[in-house]
């Protein structure tokens, strides 16, 4: 039934989005995750989905992206001190709904009387705010994620690890939390990489960041090259912080000409780096969940990633669980891999498997989540 025909008993909620996350011209995993959201929305007929978005741009939101689509053409900057001072404008006003769906932390002005539903992907810079930059820490103390969280109706965790975190740091009731797992990011369209892949590498997609770790990748590749001189390897990432250390280390290898750093890779052709990937590393000191490591266990490639926070949680027993701060052991775990084709293949294959219990949508979740509230 559409959304359009539905009987008057049964007249869809109105739940607004922020897709301020998509301002970034190259947005990185909450963007993708952002847009799933809005096909899940989509999906259910009891919801009528109104898409937010602030600022004098668009971001890489294209036109007629987001039917039903609400713009306050304020200049962000402007708009957050506003927010921040004064508690307006309130963007579920914009939007004439009284649910707001906050797809990550923001500045956020809403009518007492309105529903938050706030996604928590993680509390990274609770656990290290070493892993951030002094602007990044400024960010995160001025838009107040702790009281975020107090405000919210309601918590979607992205994973069970994230969910524990919420207990423990901010104290948030159980009752108010829901996991839903992320789903793999759905390109528009499948492209073949733009320009000629070396016939076997090892592969890092992520922010080249402190947080993610891909030093530790490079430094572990540079004691397993000699033993594997047809290897190479390729850092996929827009830079964060800490990525210009990972640029100078790679300039300095000895290795240099067997290691890539591709900067950003559109999702169009990010399927087709994991495809031909001889195994993907993630050695991420802390993931709230890690949906690359899905996406790669669906393309087939044998995983090797860190032994901590959501990763076990999300590979399992599907991959090499390595300590991230163990150089010697990320080696290991890649010449294991390299050496052994048989190995490699029940890996993959394993991945495949573990890959296929995450959900498709998010849709099934969401609609238990927001059905019945009026």
């Amino acid at each position: 039934m559409s959304k359009n025909n539905m009987p008057n008993s049964a007249t869809p909620e109105r739940v607004a989005l922020d897709l301020r996350p998509l301002l970034d011209r190259e947005p990185g995993g909450v963007g993708a995750y952002t847009r799933s959201l809005f096909a899940a929305l989509e999906e259910l007929p009891e919801i009528e989905c109104y898409p937010v978005i602030t600022g004098s741009s668009l971001g890489s939101i294209e036109p007629g992206e987001f039917p039903n689509l609400r713009r306050l053409p304020l200049p962000n900057p402007l708009l957050n001190v506003l927010i921040k001072f004064s508690g307006l404008p309130r963007l579920d006003r914009l939007a004439r709904v009284r649910h707001y769906l906050l797809p990550n932390w923001n500045f956020l002005g809403l009518a007492r009387q309105s529903k938050l539903t706030l996604v928590v992907h993680d509390l990274s810079f609770e656990r290290n705010i070493k892993w951030f930059s002094q602007r990044q820490r400024l960010w995160h103390r001025a838009v107040n994620p702790r009281r975020l969280v107090e405000r919210a109706d309601r918590v979607i965790a992205v994973s069970e690890w994230t969910k524990r975190d919420l207990l423990e740091l901010y104290g948030t009731p159980a009752e108010k939390i829901s996991v839903i797992y992320p789903v793999p990011d759905r390109p528009p369209v499948d492209l073949p990489f733009p320009v000629v892949l070396p016939e076997r590498f090892i592969l890092f997609l992520g922010a080249v960041e402190e947080r993610k770790n891909p030093l530790s990748l490079l430094r572990a590749f540079e004691q397993i090259a000699a033993r594997h001189p047809e290897t190479h390897l390729i850092i996929a990432g827009r830079f964060g912080y800490g990525g210009e250390r990972v640029a100078a280390a790679a300039a300095a290898s000895p290795y240099v000409s067997r290691i890539r750093l591709t900067g950003y890779v559109p999702l169009s052709v990010r399927h087709a780096l994991y495809r031909q990937a001889a195994v993907f590393v993630y050695p991420s000191f802390y993931e709230g969940f890690g949906i690359p490591l899905v996406e790669a266990m669906h393309a087939g490639a044998p995983v090797v990633t860190g032994n901590r926070s959501a990763m076990p949680e999300v590979v399992g027993d599907a991959g090499i669980l390595a300590d991230p701060l163990d150089i010697n052991q990320i080696a290991l775990a890649l010449d294991e891999v390299l050496s052994n084709s048989s190995f490699a293949a029940a890996l993959a294959a394993k991945g495949k498997e573990r890959a296929a219990l995450f959900p498709a949508s998010m849709a099934p979740a969401l609609g238990k989540l927001f059905v019945g509230e009026s």
